[in-house]
């Protein structure tokens, strides 16, 4: 497949599924320059991105998908997904946050265990944070990039009233 050559959003899924992430990027490029507002271009493109590692690039259409649309959970997941790559484990959790997902909740506990264990660590090699973080612990984690979730019995409460309502949408009573 040539950039340049007319195909349809379906083949160049398959063209991404065979691992050709590359040409995917070009073609959604293009298809992009001619119509930004294309949604399924711009998805396919932020898929690309994240197979051929082009976190910086990836950003930017993540940006760009969820002012389009900021209740789609696999935006947020994706951009938490991101972040973590890149070792912003506090704005990772943030995005997951926003994700409200299950895979998100237990990537957020994961991430938070992870943090846990940093903060510690950075408080017994660092005199000067370990007072900071005596001192003022929500102050502390910003200065020093750490961020945590809502408490997890909430996220998890939060999760099961939305299965509930979903459930109920779909099934229809006899």
């Amino acid at each position: 497949m040539k950039s340049n050559e007319v195909v349809s959003p379906d083949k160049a899924a398959n063209y991404l599924r065979l691992g050709k992430a590359h040409v995917v990027v070009r073609w959604a490029e293009a298809r992009l320059r001619n119509n930004p507002h294309d949604l399924q271009s711009r998805e396919l493109l932020a898929r690309a991105l994240w197979a051929t590692g082009a976190h910086r690039a990836l950003l930017d259409q993540l940006a760009i998908l969820i002012d389009q649309n900021p209740y789609e959970p696999g935006y947020h997941a994706l951009r938490g997904a991101v972040l973590e790559a890149q070792g912003f484990t506090g704005e990772a959790i943030k995005a997951l946050s926003r994700a409200r997902t299950t895979e998100a909740i237990e990537r957020i506990e994961l991430l938070e265990s992870m943090q846990k264990e940093q903060i510690e660590s950075l408080m017994e090699l660092n005199p000067e944070a370990r007072a900071a973080f005596r001192a003022d612990l929500r102050r502390a984690c910003e200065t020093y990039g750490f961020a945590f979730a809502p408490p997890q019995e909430s996220r998890r409460k939060d999760l099961s009233k939305r299965a509930v309502v979903r459930m109920s949408d779909w099934v229809r009573p006899s």
